[in-house]
């Protein structure tokens, strides 16, 4: 999947920042016609389904499938909760949110909407290839790439209809998935008992996250930026909350607002 694609990048990068390697960072990329939208004093937001991938390590039963997905569900809700509060900061108000669940119902080939939002998906994921491929040569100048202009038979499913569809992929690979949980597994002794030195998150936790930004008028992929980071767990509201509002900081508030 894409955000699979989104997240190795995490890992080299990451890899690269403690071994000193110079690896060329040319995010966020921007759009140029970015700067040259409607002014407005607010934006409406229409945030997509999204996926979080927990990647874990299988030493004992406890870290089971159910558990990463129950994990998945919960650091979904911090990542929401920190998109609306950190994107008022730039003149974005978060009107609407398609739930992941609402996504995979039975009946997907009878809700237009969702179709719409899975075509779009996917034309992203072709156009994220060519991102990758032309990262170097364009190193993140005349950044123009789009979703194609169905986006505009989506608005109408929302009232008041958005300026901006985003687009978030939040990774993260986790040794303890029962970290912070009080139970018999937690005692000092059985984590001690798993190699492990510390109840929560450990040095080796990665969390990767991107957010990409759509008009929702032209399709334009407007604004791209990623993180990641080592020692920093998925597992923890606090350290979401961190990777959104650094990703966020590279935003001007007056692209959100003028």
């Amino acid at each position: 999947m894409m955000k699979r694609f989104f997240f190795l990048f995490g890992l080299i990068a990451a890899g690269c920042l403690l071994e000193g390697c110079a690896t060329p960072n040319y995010f966020p990329l921007k759009n140029p016609k970015f700067s040259q939208q409607d002014s407005k004093s607010s934006r409406n937001v229409v945030v997509f389904p999204f996926e979080v991938g927990v990647q874990y390590e299988p030493f004992a039963t406890q870290n089971s499938q159910a558990k990463a997905v129950q994990k998945s569900d919960e650091a979904e809700t911090y990542a929401l909760d920190a998109l609306k509060e950190e994107l008022l900061h730039y003149g974005y108000t978060v009107t609407d949110y398609v739930t992941k669940k609402e996504f995979r119902k039975d009946d997907l080939e009878e809700d237009e909407r969702l179709i719409i939002m899975a075509e779009i998906l996917n034309e992203y994921q072709s156009a994220s290839y060519s991102i990758r491929d032309n990262l170097m040569e364009e190193k993140g100048k005349d950044f123009d790439y789009s979703v194609g202009i169905r986006v505009q038979e989506l608005n109408r499913y929302f009232s008041p209809p958005p300026d901006v569809y985003a687009l978030v992929y939040v990774d993260g690979y986790v040794q303890n998935l029962v970290a912070f949980e009080q139970n018999s597994f937690n005692t000092v002794e059985a984590i001690l008992s798993l190699g492990m030195s510390q109840l929560g998150q450990t040095a080796n936790d990665v969390l990767s996250m991107d957010l990409v930004l759509i008009d929702a008028k032209t399709g334009d992929i407007l604004w791209l930026n990623n993180y990641s980071r080592l020692a920093r767990s998925i597992l923890v509201p606090g350290h979401i909350h961190e990777a959104v509002k650094q990703i966020l900081a590279s935003l001007n508030k007056s692209q959100g607002s003028q």
